[in-house]
């Protein structure tokens, strides 16, 4: 039976109430509630919600719940920055805002100090953009996979050729979230408009096979 690592949910598109809920469960009584956009009625904004406290998770934010109880979410811009969150479920007190600039690091392993909000916090995996890629195409995408490892203290960023140099379509279909098999090291994939997909530890991708 495969293992994974924490599930990862892209809101609102890929997002598992039932798995959430559950997570949510081992740490304490919470409630989920999910607002709509006045305007398109799509889900906008889901809220935590524990006694009085809240702690809110906005359209196009990535975030998983770590083995301690920590909420843990980002998003990313077109500058290669990435912005995180942490908070303390137990309390729904953030911990942590942070920015990590990955046009900073090199391509292949780094050695990273994280800061202590980041300790014992689960290896994960993130796609976001990296601008000095360069194809001998007319258009590519420009997309990295960037394995956050706090436990070791590194950040592995590999460019994502088997994406790119399809081209893509720009803001219309792109890789959203990753969610590491334990044994094989395999990612299981899923991405907007996108067919779910496997990276396999070599770097072949493949179409999921259920």
């Amino acid at each position: 039976m495969k293992k994974f690592g924490e599930k990862q949910h892209y809101f609102p598109y890929f997002f598992y109430s039932k798995e959430l809920e559950s997570a949510l469960k081992k740490l304490g009584n919470y409630k989920i509630e999910i607002q709509l956009s006045s305007k398109t009625q799509i889900a906008e904004t889901l809220l935590i919600k524990q006694r009085n406290e809240n702690v809110s998770i906005n359209i196009w934010e990535r975030f998983f719940i770590s083995k301690n109880g920590k909420l843990i979410k980002w998003k990313s811009d077109e500058h290669e920055k990435l912005f995180f969150t942490i908070t303390d479920l137990k309390n729904l007190h953030k911990l942590l805002e942070f920015t990590l600039d990955i046009g900073l690091l090199n391509y292949g392993e780094n050695k990273y100090q994280f800061p202590d909000e980041f300790k014992n916090i689960t290896e994960f995996v993130i796609f976001c953009r990296r601008n000095d890629l360069q194809y001998d195409l007319e258009y590519y995408e420009k997309y990295v996979i960037v394995t956050i490892n706090p436990e070791e203290d590194k950040i592995t960023i590999q460019k994502f050729d088997a994406f790119n140099i399809k081209g893509g379509d720009y803001g219309y279909v792109w890789p959203a979230v990753a969610q590491r098999e334990l044994l094989t090291g395999d990612l299981y994939c899923k991405g907007m408009r996108m067919s779910d997909f496997i990276i396999k530890s070599n770097g072949e991708v493949i179409s999921k096979i259920s």
